[in-house]
């Protein structure tokens, strides 16, 4: 609960009035992107190339917090075994609401103007894409973004595997970066530190899920979860900024 009915479809929490909204034929207002000149904060967003949550939910940040948006790398699996939580939360929902999560899933891409497609091989193991791409943000971050926007796309929209070294290393040149070399030293032993500890410093700051959202505000960092509070965090990260421009 709250669950609403509009013409046989079921629309699931408070959190999607607007799309009743929109399913009762109104016009909810539209998130409003970032302009260039607000000042807004640092905003960590903690992804998983696993999560399909966080495949919506990267593109649409990027559009709206623009460069305040600093993507941050992390291995969801070891979190949830960090945090006690169920390695795969999907397949430990009953299945009305897995039913339900998935129809929302396309619904919610479809209003992002994304494709996205379920894939036959989920869940994914994404050790490796995901330590290239933290390799790829020390490098050069706009090739990095463009490496991570690919990556996504060959998951969710063409149905990729993530261990497929071939395709990466294809991605990877075609973000700009050197791909071979990229993989190589995603094997190394730095590279499985750096993803380890990139993954602890998620959970150290309250994460426990993708795509989490750390606004670091005036007072303090300020958490949110899940691709449907991406109007939340970007309305804490306006009245922040508004704060700090303040004599």
């Amino acid at each position: 609960v709250p669950g609403f009915v509009v013409d046989g479809e079921l629309y699931w929490g408070q959190d999607r009035l607007d799309v009743v909204e929109r399913a009762l034929g109104g016009k909810p207002p539209a998130l409003v992107p970032g302009r260039p000149e607000e000042c807004l904060p640092v905003v960590d967003l903690w992804f998983d190339y696993s999560s399909p949550f966080a495949y919506l939910g990267v593109q649409r940040a990027r559009a709206l917090f623009g460069s305040s948006l600093r993507l941050r790398p992390m291995l969801l699996g070891a979190v949830f075994k960090m945090v006690e939580a169920p390695n795969v939360p999907f397949f430990a929902m009953n299945e009305a609401k897995r039913s339900w999560v998935t129809r929302d899933l396309y619904r919610q891409a479809a209003d992002a103007g994304m494709d996205f497609s379920w894939p036959e091989g989920f869940p994914f193991r994404t050790v490796l894409p995901l330590r290239m791409t933290l390799l790829a943000l020390e490098h050069d971050l706009v090739l990095a973004e463009q490496f991570i926007a690919l990556v996504f796309d060959f998951l969710w929209q063409q149905g990729g595997a993530p261990e497929d070294r071939e395709a990466l290393v294809r991605l990877a040149n075609e973000a700009g970066l050197d791909g071979e070399q990229v993989l190589a030293e995603a094997n190394s032993d730095m590279s499985k530190k750096r993803l380890r500890d990139a993954t602890s410093e998620a959970v150290a700051a309250g994460v426990f899920g993708a795509p989490t959202l750390v606004v670091h505000g005036q007072g303090g960092p300020m958490l949110f979860w899940g691709n449907d509070r991406l109007g939340l965090a970007l309305d804490a990260a306006r009245r922040s900024g508004a704060r700090s421009q303040r004599p």
